[in-house]
């Protein structure tokens, strides 16, 4: 490609230069011509408002004369004809000064202005006298109309003149572009010979080139995972420039990537099994906790997209009268709305939710499950799907309450047995001693624990609590709490602590003071200051305190303080005082 461009390039430098001469003196020669066309345009201009005038002005006379025009209409007419005249006359003025008018006839351009001057006079005069005597006024228009004529007359001679000079400008600007025009196109045939001579010398060596790379195409094609080396291919890229040694260059690409493909087809062959075995694994699990649990899966709006036969069958609805629906069909009246808006709180915020719902069945049954829903996040940590797993425990639930009763039961009689044995020592004893000691037996204080648990349970519906601090130091306590269906909120900070306090209206807020780095007078008096939280029950949990802490605690806003690790009866009863307080 060099040696053509070593013959292109000069010669269209050089065809530039005669073309750039020729459009500069093209563009003088036009420059030149304007202003003759203006001054011809102005001229044919002024003699057509001329003509206009005197029309009107002849009109209005002669209708004056038969009545037709009133007299102020006359005035009128007059008045607007003297107004153009004035400013015809700074036009005339104007082109009878130009170079060019007077190059072209410095006699017509003379005239020209002394013929205006009189019409006008003639005008004016006839203005003058044409209320008093119209008939005089006619003949001063008929005046004005002979110097008109004379006016014309010269107006077109300096127009034709004008016209002459600019058609031998068109016509030197002509034939120098035939000059040009015939210097270019030597020049140029000039320039395609040896340009052709040139190429036709390249296209041979060309021809070698393409060849080789059609051949090492063909044995790529032909070649299996293990292509063929390339030499001739190789020394190309070596040694030539511009688009063949691209093109040689692509083509051990090609070849390389022939190579890597067939890699990474065995790679992919050797992932793709592995995927089976996981997939096939999966689907093992799936189908063993299909069977295990009831399973369903929902939007984030809590609208049911999936349930499995054990979900149906619980619940007494065919998967398609759930499909679509939200788990609001299935609620039993039992939780309260915070409860729900708990969950929602919890799955939103990308967190696993655990607890014990009631549901209710088709035909109106309700029934306990053990509740496990996990958020399905995407790629940027919001949910997408919520999956949850459910375990039916309504059997285990009626036998607490069931043993709860008998323990109860058998408290009480072993409390009226108590007070028969002690009526008759009073009676056989003559001076009874009084008792110093109360003596509880395991089982009166399984009892308790029991009882408390069973009153509980019965108000846990629609209560909320929140459990701050460390969630595997305090997981004996959250056991405790969701074993009589107390949905319990977790926070392991000072910040998520106060923003869930802020979103949510707890019932009651447990609070561990063991917890390292978290500051729970400060999270007391902050959660205090929020609206509708000054009568929020707090409960402290603390393993031992001086008399200054305790107090500092009361003072902070906290309303109770209870022994860490707590025992079941006293977290039942300490619940139960506050949130019937």
């Amino acid at each position: 490609m060099l040696p053509i461009m070593l013959v292109l390039v000069p010669g269209i430098l050089i065809n530039y230069f005669f073309m750039r001469d020729y459009i500069n003196q093209h563009e003088t020669a036009s420059a030149s011509h304007i202003p003759y066309l203006q001054l011809q345009n102005e001229t044919a201009a002024l003699s057509e408002q001329l003509t206009q005038i005197h029309i009107r002005l002849s009109n209005a006379l002669a209708g004056a004369i038969t009545d037709r025009v009133k007299d102020t209409q006359l005035y009128r007419v007059q008045t607007d004809a003297l107004d153009q005249l004035e400013a015809l006359q700074v036009r005339v003025k104007t082109l009878t000064a130009s170079s060019q008018a007077r190059e072209a006839s410095a006699q017509d351009t003379q005239l020209m202005l002394a013929f205006f001057e009189k019409y006008r006079n003639f005008v004016i005069m006839s203005a003058d006298v044409a209320v008093v005597d119209p008939v005089a006024a006619i003949h001063y228009v008929n005046e004005a109309q002979i110097q008109f004529n004379h006016f014309s007359a010269h107006a077109f001679q300096l127009a034709a003149l004008m016209a002459k000079l600019t058609e031998a400008s068109s016509k030197n600007n002509s034939q120098l572009f035939d000059l040009i025009y015939e210097r270019v196109t030597v020049i140029s045939l000039i320039v395609l010979l040896a340009s052709l001579l040139l190429s036709w010398l390249l296209a041979r060596k060309s021809s070698r080139f393409i060849f080789e790379l059609q051949h090492g195409l063909t044995v790529l094609s032909a070649s299996g995972s293990a292509p063929a080396t390339l030499p001739a291919i190789q020394n190309m890229a070596n040694k030539e420039t511009g688009e063949f040694k691209s093109l040689a260059q692509a083509l051990l690409e090609y070849r390389n990537s022939i190579i890597q493909r067939a890699y990474a087809v065995e790679k992919l062959r050797g992932s793709e099994m592995q995927a089976k075995r996981a997939l096939s694994d999966s689907l093992n699990q799936i189908l063993a906790l299909d069977q295990h649990c009831m399973v369903a899966i929902s939007d984030t709006q809590g609208v049911i997209k999936y349930v499995n036969a054990k979900f149906c069958e619980m619940s007494e609805y065919a998967k398609e009268e759930l499909i679509g629906q939200t788990f609001k069909l299935l609620h039993s009246g039992i939780h309260t709305e915070q409860f729900y808006s708990a969950i929602d709180f919890s799955l939103s915020n990308g967190k696993i939710w655990h607890g014990e719902i009631c549901n209710k069945s088709k035909s109106g049954n309700n029934f306990w499950l053990k509740s496990s829903i996990v958020p399905l996040l995407d790629n940027k940590g919001v949910p997408q799907q919520y999956i949850a797993l459910y375990t039916d425990i309504t059997q285990n639930t009626h036998l607490i309450e069931e043993l709860s009763m008998l323990l109860l039961q058998r408290d009480e009689q072993l409390t009226t047995l108590n007070e028969q044995l002690a009526t008759a020592k009073s009676q056989i004893v003559e001076h009874p001693q009084p008792q110093n000691e109360q003596d509880i037996s395991p089982s009166k204080i399984r009892a308790n624990v029991f009882n408390a648990e069973i009153e509980l349970r019965s108000c846990a519906a629609g209560v909320h609590i929140l459990l701050i601090g460390d969630s595997k130091l305090l997981e004996s306590t959250i056991k405790m709490l969701l074993q009589v269906g107390l949905p319990v909120d977790t926070a392991g900070d000072e910040n998520q602590a106060i923003e869930m306090s802020k979103n949510t209206d707890y019932h009651l807020i447990l609070l561990d003071m063991q917890t390292p780095q978290l500051d729970a007078l400060a999270i007391t008096r902050t959660i205090r200051n929020m609206p509708g939280r000054t009568t929020t029950p707090i409960l402290a949990m603390a393993s031992k305190l001086q008399q200054h802490e305790h107090d500092a605690c009361l003072q902070a806003g906290i309303n109770d303080i209870l022994v860490s690790p707590a025992e079941a009866k006293t977290l039942y009863t300490a619940i139960l005082k506050w949130l019937s307080a």
